[in-house]
């Protein structure tokens, strides 16, 4: 994953929702999160992680991709508000714990993750095109940071926390041993509906 070629897709995309703000129809907000379907996860936090009996959790199961998302984004990077990762399950019984396709937002503090009814991720699948993974993990802005994107160093300070997670999230894949990340920064954002950034593929290592 090359850091610099992030950087400049990063910014391409970062300056597109700065122009097109009022043409999102997705807004991202912590509001959105409320009244959502919840799918309960287990995840081993600090010093817990130990106890982990990797024979019994499945591949690709939710508590799989919470632990991951817990190490990468918590734990590692101490990650802030922006850029918000939403993973995205593009077929019904790809994860096992978590049956429904759709946008999910992990609760740390809950151990779940929420089912985000508003994102629609058929018509986000149809827009970044076929034969692509059908799991992945979007980096989106909230509301208020889109306001914000023409302060220069807010914009700086969002591709450089997107770098830091997205690199964060590909080393955990790779010690995971059987899954690997991959980037994809260069999808047509006017056909999205959410205010991404870019997408982190996750998919069985061959």
């Amino acid at each position: 994953m090359n850091k610099e070629s992030i950087q400049k897709d990063v910014m391409r995309n970062v300056n597109f929702l700065m122009n097109n703000n009022e043409k999102i129809q997705n807004r991202i907000a912590l509001t959105n999160f409320k009244g959502t379907d919840v799918v309960k996860c287990k995840i081993f936090k600090s010093n817990e992680v130990q106890d982990i009996d990797k024979e019994s959790v499945p591949l690709v199961h939710i508590n799989t991709l919470a632990q991951m998302l817990y190490i990468a984004f918590y734990e590692k990077t101490q990650m802030k508000d922006n850029p918000i990762p939403l993973l995205f399950i593009f077929e019904p019984k790809l994860v096992e714990g978590a049956e429904m396709a759709g946008a999910y937002a992990l609760d740390l503090q809950n151990d779940s993750f929420l089912l985000l009814k508003h994102i629609n991720v058929e018509k986000l699948k149809e827009a970044v095109g076929e034969n692509k993974p059908l799991l992945a993990i979007g980096y989106v802005l909230d509301d208020m940071s889109i306001q914000h994107l023409g302060n220069e160093t807010l914009s700086k300070q969002i591709i450089e926390e997107s770098e830091n997670l997205a690199l964060a999230l590909d080393k955990v894949l790779d010690l995971h041993g059987e899954l690997q990340g991959l980037l994809e920064t260069t999808f047509q954002l006017k056909d999205l509906e959410i205010p991404l950034l870019f997408l982190q593929w996750i998919k069985e290592k061959v």
